[in-house]
């Protein structure tokens, strides 16, 4: 919106998506996990952040991914760690490894 020679608001003839906010002109600025000019491309995979100009730490062999938005890793079914470091315990199975094995004596 215009008042004189003075912008009060920037107006982007497309919408910003994913909560993406129009900061000049035809322009998005996108929040953290999204990029492309109106926000509506998620980051590639194992990239995070703004502008997905961060790598993911996690054990790509033990991960299914990472968050775009803070790189946090989605670990597969048997491992753990902030990484994916670890496979489940002696006794331990499932997502999180918090499945108990119990074992048939018969």
């Amino acid at each position: 919106q215009q008042r004189g020679n003075e912008c009060r608001a920037p107006i982007c003839n497309k919408p910003c998506l994913n909560g993406g906010t129009c900061t000049a002109p035809n322009t998005c600025t996108c929040t953290k996990g999204w990029i492309g000019a109106t926000c509506q491309t998620p980051c590639p995979s194992w990239k995070y952040g703004s502008g997905c100009s961060s790598s993911c730490t996690c054990i790509q062999a033990n991960s299914q991914g990472c968050n775009a938005a803070n790189g946090d890793c989605v670990c597969k079914t048997g491992y753990i760690g902030v990484n994916c470091e670890h496979s489940c315990g002696p006794g331990k199975f499932g997502t999180d490894c918090l499945k108990t094995c119990y074992c048939d004596n018969s």
